[in-house]
Order: C-alpha cells, then structure tokens, then sequence
C-alpha cells in the first residue's frame, strides 16, 4: 500500500472516531425504572418509582427502559413527550393456556390495578406528543371473569405522533383510546389483547394515522361466562372522525362488534383497511356513519358474520376481494340503508339463511348497490340471494356467479341494471339423481368412465351417487364409486349422507332393522354404515345416524373380542367416561372451528356431555338429557342414542344442511388405551379435538 494511501486511511478512521465519540457524548443515555427504586417483585406498587424515571427522561428525551419482572402499578403513569417506555419485548408476546393468571409468563409485566369501578377515572397510561410505549405485557390481576368490573381506558393518546409498539393489553376494559383528545398521525403496530368492552377507539384524527398488526384474540380467557359477556357488550375497533385512515392486519374473534364506522361530535371519517377481519361474532361490519366523499374501503377482508349500513350513512362503502360466512343464526350477511353506495367486488357469500332459509344473502332497502365477479357458493334452489326494495335508487348487479338459480327479488323503482350472470346448472348425472333414477345415474357413469378415472370427478357427486345405487342392480359401479372415495387423501373422503326418519322410531338398541344407516366413506367399502378402521380387527365398529322433527338417532355396535373384560366403571354424568370403553360424537351443526358439542357414551349407558372450544371442553357448559339404552350381545355391545333438538340446542336440519361431526372409540377391554377415529382428517393432521378435523354429514 502507498504510504500517501495510509495515511488518507488513519486520517479518515480518526475522522470517524471523533464523530462517533461526539455523538455518543451528546446522546441520551437510557434509563431504567430499576434505578429510580422499582422493586418488581409484583406487591410493592412501583408506580412512584415508575413516575420518576419518566420525569427525568422528559427533561431530555430520553427512553426508559423497564427489564424484565413483575411490576405492580397501582397508579398512573404520564409518560411525557418524546420518551419512549420500553419493556423487554421487540414483537409481541402471547399468553400460555393458563388459568388466566400469568402464571407462566416472562417478561416484562406491568400489574395494574387504578381506577377498578369507575371507566370514567384517568387512564392507566398517557401518551403525549411523540412519546412511545414499547415492549410490555400489561395485566388486570383484579378483574373477574364472572363478574366483569369497569376500568378506565388502559391506554390514551393526548397529542399527535403518538405510538405504540408490541404491547400485549391481556384484560384491558377498556383498550386504546386515540379520541377523546386529538392524536394524528398516531402509529400501531403490534397491538394484541382481550378488551372486555372496546378495543381501540379513534376521533378527532385531523392527519393521517396508520394502524397495523393489531389482533383482538382470547389472549386471558374463552371461558363460557366471558365470551357471552364480550359476544353481547364488546366492540373491537370504533372509529368516528379520521381524515385518511390506514389500517391493515387488523383482526377481531368473538366480539358483539367488529369494525364500527361512526360520528361522534367532529364527523365522520374516511378508512382503507387491508387483510382485515372479524371471526365467530353476530356482527363484523357496522357502519353508522361515513365520509360521504371518501367512505370506507375493505381489501381482502374475512367477515363471519354480518354488514350492516344505518340509515345514516351516506358515504361509499367498498368490499373488494372478501369473503362472508355465517354463524349459527345468520340469516342475511349484508344490509344497506341510507344513502351512500356500497359495492361488492370479487367476494364470495357462504353460509346464510341458516335460520330462516328463504332470507337472501344481501338486502339492500335504500340508497346504491353494485355486486360484481361475486361468487353466492350456497346451493338449492331455494337459495335467495339479492332483495331491492323499492327505495334502491341505484344497482348494477353483473358478471356473478351463483351456485344456484339466481333469484334477484327486484322491487326498486331506480335504475337497474341487471346481466351477464352465471348459474350452476344441474348436469346429466345431478339431474338423474335428483330424479332418483339409479338406472340413469348407472348409464351415465358409464360415459363418464370412458372419459376418464373416477377421481378426476367431484368427490360429492361420487358420493350422492353412491347413495343412489343402495339396493340396486348396479352395485359393482357402487363399490367401485367407494373405493375412489375411500382412497381420497386428506378431508375428502370424510362425508356420508343422513337420511331423514320415515316414521317413529323407538330406542331398541338397534334390533329396528327399518333404521336407516350411513353409507361407508373409506375403509370398508361394502358396508351399509360408517366403519372405524378394518386394519385393527379389535376396533371394528359401525355408527348410523338419522333424524326427524322432534331428535337426532344415533345407533353403534362396537364389536369386543373380550367382552368379559368390558371396562364400564364410571356411573355419573360428566365423569371421566373416556376412560371406559366408550364411543365419543362430535356435533359441530354451525361448521365453526372453535366450537363443538360433545357426547361420550360407555357401555354402561353413562354419558358426559360438553362444549368444546379452541381450548377445553367444558362439562357445564351443556347438560343434555339423552335417552340412552346399551345392550351387551356375544362378541359386541350397542348402544342407542336419542337426544331432541331442544337439548341440541339447535333447530331441525333442512334437507342439504351439512354438520361437521366425528365418531370415536375408545377401547380399554385390551388392557391398554386403544382408539380409532372415523374422520380420515384427525389422525392425519394430528388434531382429534378441532372441528377442522371432522367429516361431514348431509342431511337428506
């Protein structure tokens, strides 16, 4: 190297030093609660410790540092501005499956207990301009899931550019309140929790603010007392007055409300929400209020379930790219009033008039409507799916497909335009179905089969087909059309039809040979009922199903090479009936995959009865009153089962309703634990309690 080379290089390095050393000389250094007295040992109240190293920080803007521990607050903190408060966190944390009491939690843990009783109190923590907090669980250690008190808001923006960061609000009453005082250009991104009342409200916002990766979630509890609480009282995100408001990955389960579009007393505002959604709630979307230039605007959102546009809205409200799918009770996904437009684009519709069938899935009253590349993905012809009332000034209805005969109940008096639509149309082989023709149904696979293997069809039409052929002369075809069924992978083959009673049927243990029964999906194609798996002898079981107006029928005959070794020895409702030869069944009748009924039977006609969730079955939940005869015959013992739509807690099916649903085995005559699923899905993806997992049963 030429020396004039060094030399320009160590000048350089100096150069560099002395400007890294000048600015680590005028930067302000961090500090931490722990230096200022906090003691975080989760009963000494921290707050004043907390308070003065918040003081001290603002004299320069310097960040506060909070290390990992339990820090009980049983006051408030301000924090001031341009200071950050920062925990232990750089993304967001999540709870374990305790009981709620953070037993297992590291980290930093702020414990707050100010303002219990009162939600108009001061807040647990202030924001100020362009302060910060960062990197903290924060927990209500006094609340009580049964008997849920008031809380002031746990968070509060008073100024503009205040943000939030990687804050995990387990219980908050009350979440974060970015509205009753100005906070533009606020800043959320790594929001998580289970507010009780209100998530994030946002008013008075007079420049652009941008929220993202928030997640409302079961974080404390899903607890049967406190998801009725939060599914009747809460709301996740209120929005009013925002000029320009960006949110994206923003996600709600469970809640009265989703996303609630409102005015306070300074308007309106305008939003574009991104991969936003509300899961498992009886409403996701509800707009009162909207600018009338600028409006609302969803892309690629999930809604389960329900829109509904007030009569005071007169704003655009736009759904592009988003998918809408009922709860148990949903009748019609959206409902407009008022007189803004509200456009549908490339979504899809699934899942309503579950109460009432005949409701369609969009009932405008008033006001514009466009729906357009929209798929309806219900079928039957008695499928509904837009209703114009008189007021409609204006639709345009265009380029959609339905699963069914479109039915468009047009009473508007504006202009209309109404074209270029698609419907499902019944081929050669649904229509012989629907005729019931199975000579029909026979020739026509025939031509299929020239065309191409089994598996290249529909599972479902194979199904129905199948079905069809009972009885037949054409039972060849029908064990053929099985076999392509049974070798279907994953959650395909997990389906069977329940044929409707045709008269009273009696709890005989199974000797009504009139009963009807299950065709088999997989394993052994030949029989007339569901089959457990044939690879283990010892658990060789057949399960059928039927129904009329007043019960579901369910009958099973578990064959027991040792039947002298039964094991029956629990006798009381709820005990640990699983732990006996038994045989379990899931009912999930709204498909939702956080919930289930289950129904476990052992030999002795004991039976424990629950509602399952995403985390526990729970044995309170639901306590049914079956009629239940069991029955021991040589090699194999049977049980039968009739259990009434009022203890179901639903109404009885319709002819196409499709149930998620398992049948299960345990086996213990063996001497050891033994068990065997009907779905195909739950060994495959490991998942035996998840509704994801179930077969499917169609009620016929």
């Amino acid at each position: 190297m030429h020396e004039s080379n060094a030399t320009d290089m160590r000048r350089g390095l100096q150069i560099v030093l002395v400007l890294v050393l000048a600015v680590t000389a005028h930067a302000s250094p961090a500090l931490s609660v722990l230096d200022f007295g906090a003691a975080a040992d989760a009963s000494t109240d921290d707050t004043a410790a907390f308070q003065r190293a918040l003081d001290e920080a603002g004299k320069t803007g310097a960040k506060v540092i909070i290390p990992p521990g339990r820090y009980l607050l049983a006051g408030h903190l301000n924090i001031p501005e341009a200071v950050t408060l920062k925990g232990s966190f750089d993304a967001p944390a999540r709870t374990h499956f305790t009981e709620g009491k953070l037993e297992r939690e590291r980290g930093t843990i702020l414990l707050t207990t100010a303002g219990r009783g009162n939600q108009h109190a001061e807040p647990f923590i202030t924001l100020n301009r362009a302060s910060h907090l960062s990197g903290v669980i924060i927990f209500y250690p006094e609340q009580d899931e049964t008997n849920i008190a008031e809380y002031p808001w746990c968070i509060r923006g008073h100024g503009d550019n205040c943000t939030i960061t990687n804050v995990l609000m387990i219980n908050p009453y009350l979440g974060v309140d970015f509205g009753t005082f100005p906070a533009g250009r606020h800043y959320i991104n790594g929001l998580y929790g289970q507010p009780l009342k209100l998530g994030l409200f946002i008013d008075k916002c007079l420049d652009v603010g941008r929220v993202e990766n928030v997640h409302f979630w079961p974080f404390w509890n899903y607890g049967d007392n406190l998801r009725k609480y939060v599914e009747s009282n809460a709301t996740a995100f209120k929005i009013a007055k925002t000029d320009w408001q960006y949110m994206s990955n923003c996600f709600a389960l469970g809640y009265a409300v989703g996303f609630h579009f409102t005015e306070v007393n300074d308007g309106p505002g305008n939003v574009v929400l991104t991969q936003c959604g509300s899961d498992i709630g009886p409403l996701a979307v509800k707009v009162d209020a909207s600018q009338s230039h600028a409006g609302i605007a969803f892309l690629n959102g999930q809604f389960m379930a329900g829109v509904d546009i007030a009569e005071s809205n007169t704003g655009p409200v736009k759904f592009t790219n988003c998918g809408f799918w009922g709860v148990g009770d949903t009748d019609t996904h959206i409902r407009i009033r008022g007189s803004g437009h509200v456009t549908f684009n490339a979504s899809h519709f699934a899942w309503w008039g579950q109460v009432n069938r005949e409701s369609p899935a969009i009932i405008a009253e008033s006001g514009g409507l466009t729906v357009s590349a929209c798929e309806f993905l219900d079928e039957g012809d008695f499928r509904q799916h837009i209703r114009l009332a008189r007021d409609v000034e204006a639709a345009a209805i265009f380029g959609n497909r339905f699963r069914s005969q479109p039915q468009i109940d047009n009473q508007s008096e504006g202009e209309v335009q109404i074209g270029l639509n698609v419907a499902a149309k019944s081929p050669g082989i649904i229509r012989a179905l629907d005729e019931g023709d199975p000579d029909r149904v026979a020739a026509l696979w025939s031509r299929r089969l020239a065309q191409g293997p089994l598996d290249t069809f529909p599972i479902n039409i194979r199904l129905a087909s199948a079905q069809a052929l009972i009885g037949s002369k054409h039972q060849a075809l029908r064990t053929q059309l099985l076999e392509s069924i049974a070798q279907s992978p994953g959650l395909e083959g997990n389906a069977a039809f329940v044929h409707r009673a045709k008269d009273e049927l009696a709890l005989d243990a199974g000797d009504n040979p009139s009963r009807p029964t299950l065709i088999a999906t997989r394993h052994n194609t030949g029989a007339q009922s569901v089959n457990f798996p044939p690879t283990d002898p010892e658990l060789r079981t057949q399960a059928a199903i039927t129904w009329d107006d007043d019960a579901l029928y369910f009958a099973a005959t578990v064959h027991e090479s040792a039947m002298d070794k039964l094991r029956a020895i629990e006798t009381r409702q709820d005990g640990r009936i699983w732990t006996d030869d038994s045989v379990e069944i899931f009912l999930s009748p709204r498909r939702m995959t956080h919930g289930y009924l289950q129904l476990i039977i052992n030999s002795a006609g004991a039976h424990y009865d629950g509602i399952g969730t995403m985390r526990t079955t729970n044995a309170q939940a639901w306590n049914a009153s079956p009629r239940i005869k069991t029955i021991r015959q040589g090699d194999h013992w049977i049980i039968d089962l009739r259990i009434t739509w009022g203890d179901l807690g639903v109404p009885p099916p319709r002819a196409g309703d499709t149930w998620a649903v398992d049948i299960r085995r345990w086996r213990h005559a063996g001497g050891t634990a033994q068990y065997a699923s009907w779905s195909a899905a739950a060994p495959l993806i490991g998942a035996t309690h998840h509704p994801e997992a179930f077969g499917y049963l169609k009620f016929e």
